[in-house]
């Protein structure tokens, strides 16, 4: 007799198990195994270009240009011998000189006026450059992506979906006008949120895979009785003209005349006339069962992963 244990591991589809009181492996197959093998979808990090939804790069500066805070006196530094004025550029400075100058064009593309410090605009472009910044730095050096600066990453993203969403909220134009300048997809979470677990993609797939058999089982008997629609239409017409006949022989009024011009026009109608019946799309998925495009957590989609 086996014990709850073995129960259970049998329900929720684990192919081996041992009992309480022998430690001999039991194999539980089913042939279904061979047409949806689920494997656990890889971990994205908290900072990966997925999750923040970022479709342009964090950009380049020309070495030669005048360092953010040296602007002010262009005019002074252009006339000053070229390895003097060497020393006020990019080239010579740190990271954060570059990173200022492209959070400063940026920004001067989406802020509302010249003092703008406070807009949802002014706030998403910065925290954009702050983002990109990080990603940056996590891919050439994938050992920092830890820590405070992996915290830092994350909240920035939090945020700059905080603002992006008030945006949305408030003026719809403004918001679809600043997605294609700054560089990002906006992608709404799920409205119920489910965690990754195999026995709950297992029972999607599967439903999903039986509407599919349902689909095409339906889909075939369509076509069947389509193709029979001709021969029982001639049937019928003889059936009647039979019957107009034997009216006719006891010299009684023929009460299938209608009938018979009904039958003719559409026996004429599917012979001239050629009906395109097309497969539903899901109908594909019996022919070659695509799980890694399922993979994902319920209530999401391939292309909208967990913002």
């Amino acid at each position: 007799m086996m014990s709850l244990r073995c129960i259970e591991a049998l329900r929720s589809g684990v192919r081996r198990f041992s009992t309480l009181r022998s430690v001999q492996l039991v194999e539980v197959k089913h042939e279904f195994h061979d047409i949806i093998k689920w494997n656990k979808p890889a971990d994205c990090p908290t900072w990966d270009v997925q999750r923040s939804c970022d479709t342009k790069p964090l950009g380049t500066v020309d070495p030669s240009t005048i360092r953010l805070e040296y602007r002010p006196f262009a005019d002074i530094i252009e006339r000053l011998p070229d390895d003097e004025r060497r020393l006020f550029t990019v080239g010579m400075g740190k990271r954060k000189d570059i990173i200022d100058i492209i959070t400063e064009d940026l920004i001067n593309l989406t802020k509302r006026h010249k003092y703008d410090k406070t807009s949802p605009e002014y706030k998403v472009a910065r925290l954009t450059c702050v983002i990109r910044n990080h990603q940056d730095i996590f891919t050439k050096n994938p050992r920092t992506a830890k820590g405070q600066m992996k915290a830092k990453c994350k909240e920035a993203i939090q945020k700059r979906r905080k603002y992006l969403t008030h945006l949305r909220n408030e003026d719809v134009k403004k918001f679809e006008w600043i997605l294609p300048i700054i560089g990002v997809i906006f992608k709404p979470l799920p409205e119920i949120y489910e965690p990754l677990k195999r026995k709950t993609c297992l029972t999607k797939l599967t439903d999903i895979y039986c509407n599919a058999i349902r689909s095409k089982r339906l889909f075939d008997y369509k076509l069947e009785l389509e193709s029979q629609k001709l021969p029982f239409l001639e049937e019928k017409l003889a059936t009647l003209q039979g019957i107009k006949s034997d009216e006719e022989s006891m010299n009684l009024p023929c009460s299938v005349e209608a009938d018979i011009e009904e039958t003719l026009k559409r026996i004429d109608f599917l012979k001239n006339n050629f009906i395109e019946i097309k497969p539903e799309p899901q109908m594909e998925l019996v022919k070659s069962f695509q799980v890694p495009d399922l993979l994902y957590r319920v209530g999401e989609t391939k292309d909208s992963v967990r913002y």
